[in-house]
């Protein structure tokens, strides 16, 4: 891997890692409609207590499912 290759990898690592902390953050503070922007409007999105187990909420198709 490149110099410039490992910079941007780092780059994009942090990006990721602020969108998932955005999210958190929104979801705790109730703001539904800047939460459903952070995700593309063909998201698919399920929310598990654990991994295998069922959805805690109906998994949703596209942004504008998301409530």
């Amino acid at each position: 891997m490149t110099s410039a290759q490992s910079i941007q990898r780092t780059i994009d690592e942090l990006e990721i890692r602020n969108v998932i902390i955005r999210i958190a953050m929104l979801t705790d503070s109730g703001d539904q409609d800047e939460y459903a922007l952070l995700f593309s409007e063909d998201a698919h999105r399920e929310m598990r207590a654990e991994p295998g187990k069922p959805s805690v909420v109906p998994p949703t198709k596209g942004r504008a499912e998301i409530p």
